[in-house]
């Protein structure tokens, strides 16, 4: 029997994990700066500088673009210093046979700053960061041509979704603030988030837009915050061609956040890095299992392993904002990536993260605080499930917000097959062998039922003038060769 084998290449995970990293410094105020009187808040900006694949390290470099808003000693406007706080994570790779690729979602948990002198602060940030890094490999698939005269082979067709292809695209969008009365910018950050992706035959197509938050300070010393969109589209080409039902999902970071101040404003440019990662649907055509009526048979079999896409969904949070007491000038929430944890057959999600909110309290008074929030909900798992889940947006609108997060759920499917098969002598058969049976179909397919009893399917079809499978509990006329 002639065996066809194809390679069907996909990547490979071997890595998933997340890190969690403080970074502190002590900041000595620039000269032309007034003393510090007291710290009310401070803001921040992840970015993400570089990432390099090693044969056994993934380093990530990158830092926190932090903003402190202090009151000087004496009656002065409230002033705001700029620290870059750099940091490097390492992930420890397992032995790899190829160099891959990784992507990387880095998430700012927290920023905030004390006095440690009128003219020294101390400046701490908090970063989460997961890197999921892939590599290319290849399965390779039996499927049974050429089958000799006597032999039934079950043959069985697999639909399965793949990673096929990984890749990212650097670029720049940029767009004006107008603010006339701005007397100091205070803090930048931006959050760029993916609202429409699809593979195109060779391209993936990316839409989305950066949500844009500042403060600044305007000419009577008042301080405010606003939001914009800055919209984008971007393509990238890809190494093959896909059909309609391949799909990317992309994970974006920000490497560089640039105001240029204006008179009456400022243009925002913002690169940002597109890690996208595609799936695309295969089918997977095996030789599961093979007889012969009449000749002995002897089967090799092997495992055919591939990771394969359960479902993928987008699960939504809601985020209840604090309400102090006074009047909130500007609030920002910092969400954490998700962690998940398996309970039988249900996994639980718990997310969390932090307000940080700029307000003024009933005697006037500029007032710093942060609140953390939780939330923890369940979801169905199958045994062997593996779920994975990644913020997605975050959107704030008056009391209350959002967390939308990205779930997949994948797993190593592991799929029998023939890869090759032996045809033993005929074998005699007893003269007292009945030629016909009569039997009542059970749960078993018209297959299985064939190979028990030593017919085939064709001619059990003939017989009873089938077209497909039976009706359980139908009795059946079986031909035995």
């Amino acid at each position: 029997m002639q065996w066809s084998k194809t390679a069907c290449p996909y990547l490979k995970t071997v890595l998933r994990q997340g890190q969690n990293q403080e970074q502190t410094q002590q900041v000595r105020l620039p000269e032309q700066m007034p003393d510090i009187g007291r710290v009310v808040c401070a803001w921040g900006q992840c970015l993400v500088r570089s990432k390099q694949w090693r044969q056994d390290t993934l380093t990530v470099t990158g830092g926190v673009s932090a903003w402190v808003l202090y009151l000087p000693e004496e009656e002065q406007s409230p002033q705001s210093l700029e620290v870059w706080l750099p940091f490097q994570v390492k992930w420890t790779l397992p032995q790899t046979q190829r160099e891959g690729s990784a992507r990387i979602s880095c998430l700012l948990t927290g920023v905030d700053a004390r006095l440690l002198s009128a003219r020294k602060l101390l400046v701490r940030s908090a970063v989460s960061l997961v890197a999921e890094g892939t590599e290319p490999a290849e399965a390779e698939v039996s499927t049974p041509t050429d089958l000799p005269q006597g032999v039934e082979v079950l043959t069985q067709t697999y639909p399965a979704r793949i990673p096929r292809e990984s890749g990212e695209k650097e670029f720049t969008f940029e767009d004006e603030v107008h603010q006339p009365n701005v007397k100091k910018w205070l803090s930048w950050s931006i959050q760029p988030q993916i609202t429409e992706q699809s593979v195109l035959g060779g391209r993936v197509v990316l839409r989305g837009n950066g949500q844009l938050h500042y403060t600044y300070l305007d000419q009577q010393d008042g301080i405010h915050s606003g939001c914009q969109e800055i919209p984008f589209a971007q393509f990238a080409e890809l190494d093959r061609e896909y059909d309609k039902q391949a799909t990317a999902h992309t994970v974006m970071t920000v490497s560089a956040l640039e105001p240029e101040i204006r008179d009456e404003g400022a243009v925002i440019r913002c690169s940002v890095t597109a890690q996208y990662l595609i799936w695309d649907s295969v089918l997977l055509e095996v030789g599961e299992d093979a007889y012969s009526p009449n000749r002995q048979v002897e089967l090799s079999v092997d495992t055919l392993t591939l990771p394969m896409e359960l479902d993928r969904w987008t699960e939504t949070v809601d985020v209840p904002m604090p309400q102090p007491e006074g009047k909130v000038l500007d609030i920002s929430f910092l969400p954490e990536h998700p962690q998940l944890f398996r309970e039988g057959d249900t996994v639980s999600m718990d997310a969390a993260g932090a307000f940080q909110i700029l307000y003024e309290d009933p005697a006037g008074q500029l007032q710093g605080a942060m609140e953390t929030w939780s939330d923890t909900r369940t979801m169905a798992a199958g045994e062997g499930a593996l779920l994975w889940a990644q913020v997605q947006s975050v959107t704030q609108q008056g009391s209350g917000g959002q967390v939308q997060m990205e779930m997949l759920a994948c797993s190593e499917q592991a799929i029998p097959m023939i890869t090759a098969l032996t045809l033993g002598e005929p074998v005699k058969q007893s003269q007292e062998r009945p030629a016909l049976l009569l039997r009542r179909m059970n749960e078993q397919s018209l297959w299985h039922l064939a190979k028990a009893t030593g017919s085939t399917r064709e001619a059990i079809c003939k017989a009873n003038a089938l077209s497909g499978e039976p009706d359980q509990g139908q009795m059946l006329l079986i031909p035995i060769l």
